[in-house]
């Protein structure tokens, strides 16, 4: 099977040497890049130019739109999307002038359903957080393919997930069909993660990490890799690449370790304890911008508004304790904590409070996307979450459409802990997952080691000879 890889970011390099190993077992690989280092990775490891799609900012400002704008309306109709959504998911894009967002759609959308086609691409692989990604999912499902997103499996072991869409909603199916079906084998090690869950592994693991992070000769060669170089020079072709107006203002990943020392005392103020004997709703803020945020969440990436509405339907008596996310200190200001902490009967509770501990104490824990809401169904702990994945399939995780009915799921009779179904359900997720990493390589190089890139591609495999067994065609034309 012809498949193509979707990058714009550091990822990209392990693609690369999974599409050769991928090669190796009989498959060709295509890849779609926004960056001049990463086409040039590719062709380098022997995939001529006309396996590698470059996107880049010179060619939407040469495209001619005007047919391309015509081709998306009709994707939209076909494939049941809005363009305008994905922009708007879209954590760099969104943040342009709306006449250009709109023009790079209509050129990422031109130059993929022709790449797509002229290959005859039946399986995308990519990060669904980006307007290419998006696009090419809908893309090639509407001419029969497949699309895969992989993401780290959020619990507390080394496997990841091969999810069906954009959403973390349904694995590919690569192993036990049902709940019912997995193995006594698959039941131990799903007893296993549910008691390291349990015994709070990960959040000795995020406690691990409380000092701010080091401002030293690292830091200062990142700051120059991304104002200097990456911000002034790799933003002129790549849109998904900071500008130095991005980095200062908007994406502030680049500031954390200064805003921990700037903000130390205004946290000690801002942030408090929980209260003994006090009824209260724990609500987990999500690391932002982020996938789970943008691309699970979409309505909810205003974290005021949540906070607003979800207090405001909070009986009295019930405090509503708002916890920053531990890795995400230093990217949302301290105006917008202030705003949120003044909110009637809301505590801004001290990010390295341990999490379990509130999900065991708290009458309902809540979260839009977030790995607590995951957590407080491993203990049993009434739960809801905000969006359409997998956390809902555990029996006390309750679905809302919106902040504004906590309050009524806070009074609804509590949901049935079924901890056999739950068990049953988790060994699911885990035969379905695979064993591996498919963290950056900055963050974890152990990624690209050579058996590490042998189990994405047979990750990979296994949902290609799903593909092949099935009736479903690969090769139906596109409506572009």
């Amino acid at each position: 099977m012809n498949l193509v890889f979707l990058s714009n970011w550091e990822r990209t390099e392990t693609w690369i040497a999974a599409g050769r190993e991928l090669e190796r077992r009989g498959h060709r690989a295509f890849f779609v890049v926004t960056r001049d280092e990463h086409r040039r990775k590719a062709l380098a490891a022997g995939f001529g130019p006309d396996r590698v799609l470059w996107l880049t900012r010179q060619g939407a400002r040469a495209a001619d739109t005007g047919a391309s704008l015509s081709a998306l309306e009709r994707l939209e109709a076909a494939a049941g999307i809005r363009v305008s959504d994905m922009i708007l998911m879209d954590r760099f894009l969104r943040s342009e002038r709306q006449d250009w967002a709109l023009r790079y759609a209509a050129y990422v959308h031109a130059a993929l359903a022709a790449f797509i086609e002229r290959h005859d691409i039946g399986l995308a692989v990519g990060q669904p957080d980006n307007v290419p990604d998006l696009l090419a999912e809908a893309l090639v499902k509407a001419r029969g393919g497949r699309y895969a997103a992989p993401f780290e499996f959020r619990m507390p072991t080394r496997r990841f997930m091969l999810w069906d869409s954009r959403l973390e909603a349904r694995p590919h199916i690569t192993g036990a069909a049902t709940p019912g079906e997995t193995t006594a084998e698959e039941l131990e090690e799903a007893r296993a993660l549910r008691d390291r869950v349990t015994r709070g592994t990960k959040m000795r693991q995020v406690e691990a990490r409380t000092a701010p992070p080091a401002i030293g000769a690292g830091f200062l060669k990142r700051l120059a890799r991304g104002f200097l170089h990456r911000a002034l020079i790799v933003s002129r072709h790549d849109v998904y690449m900071y500008t130095l107006r991005s980095a200062l203002l908007d994406l502030r990943y680049h500031m954390t370790p200064i805003n921990h020392r700037r903000l130390a005392r205004i946290w000690d103020r801002l942030f408090e304890q929980p209260q003994a004997g006090e009824r209260f709703v724990f609500y987990a803020l999500n690391y932002a911008p982020e996938h789970t945020l943008d691309v699970e969440a979409p309505a909810f990436v205003s974290t005021f508004d949540v906070v607003r509405n979800i207090a405001r339907s909070l009986p009295l008596g019930v405090r509503l304790y708002v916890k920053e996310h531990p890795t995400g200190i230093g990217l949302r200001g301290p105006a917008e904590l202030e705003r949120i902490k003044r909110l009637p009967g809301v505590r801004l509770i001290d990010p390295w409070v341990d999490s379990h501990a509130l999900i065991q104490a708290a009458d309902l824990t809540v979260s839009l996307s977030g790995t607590v809401s995951l957590e407080a169904a491993m203990y049993g702990r009434q739960a809801a979450i905000l969006s359409d994945i997998f956390i809902t399939g555990f029996s006390t995780c309750r679905r809302l459409n919106a902040p504004w009915e906590v309050g009524a799921a806070l009074e609804a009779p509590p949901l049935e802990h079924r901890p056999d179904d739950d068990l049953r359900y988790l060994a699911w997720l885990i035969s379905n997952s695979h064993p591996g990493t498919v963290i950056e390589p900055l963050v974890d190089p152990s990624s690209l080691e050579p058996e590490n890139v042998s189990l994405i591609a047979d990750a990979i495999g296994k949902v290609i000879d799903q593909a092949s067994a099935s009736s479903t065609p690969t090769t139906r034309r596109s409506p572009a």
